[in-house]
């Protein structure tokens, strides 16, 4: 059975067969719909499989994306939606712990390498602090949770602007930026040293990065087989 990265793959080679034009109009919708988050991954791209197949077929006979799909791709889009599942609650559950889990890995192992280099210059503090910890790991997991949704939602609203509002993801990327780093400040005053603490050398700590990042790899390859 085809997986859905192996589904996106072939959708980005099929793709290149296109014409300028017609990439454009196809290229609009899959950004629309694929930035509908909730819906069913694996249903998202058999239907945009299903639709580039359909418009390469025209296209070998001289017709355009217009011409198959109407002059008004958003709500063609949107009734195409309409019809569509949602992601099964087990897929998105497994995304979230998934999601964790690889924020977590990534978080050890700079921890690990900062503390790593540090060592051959001076002595370095190796204690972990388990209240801080948890507490800078749950707004990290907030903040990309945020940070996603609100890129979804102006990639979404962009999608069919001819002149593509760039600005607006800047603003929003600077916002963003701002209000990470002044809750990282905050976290780091009010949690510096809290909760029981435990002995972490830093060459642990690599090591348990990279034993969780392998496991967040594990967990999308078998929710990306279950979807």
């Amino acid at each position: 059975m085809v997986t859905t990265k192996e589904l996106i793959q072939e959708n980005n080679e099929k793709r290149e067969h296109l014409t300028e034009a017609n990439e454009k109009y196809y290229s609009n919708i899959l950004v629309y719909i694929r930035s509908k988050f909730l819906l069913s991954e694996r249903a998202t791209e058999e239907l945009l499989m299903e639709m580039l197949e359909h418009l390469l077929e025209g296209q070998q006979d001289g017709k355009s994306a217009e011409e198959i799909f109407g002059g008004d791709p958003r709500a063609y889009a949107d009734e195409l939606i309409g019809q569509m599942p949602k992601e099964k609650k087990k897929n998105q559950v497994l995304f979230g712990i998934q999601l964790a889990i690889s924020v977590l890995s990534w978080m050890v192992l700079a921890r690990g390498a900062v503390l790593g280099v540090l060592s051959f210059f001076q002595p370095v503090d190796e204690h972990l602090y388990l209240v801080s910890t948890a507490t800078l790991l749950a707004a990290v997991l907030l903040i990309v949770a945020v940070g996603v949704i609100v890129l979804m939602k102006v990639v979404n609203k962009t999608a069919f602007e001819k002149k593509k509002s760039t600005w607006k993801v800047a603003i929003a990327g600077g916002f963003s930026g701002i209000v990470v780093f002044g809750l990282f400040m905050g976290i780091a005053f009010f949690f510096k040293d809290k909760g029981p603490v435990i002995e972490l050398p830093w060459v642990a700590s690599l090591l348990a990065g990279f034993v969780l990042l392998l496991v967040s790899q594990w967990i999308a390859r078998k929710n990306d087989g279950a979807s």
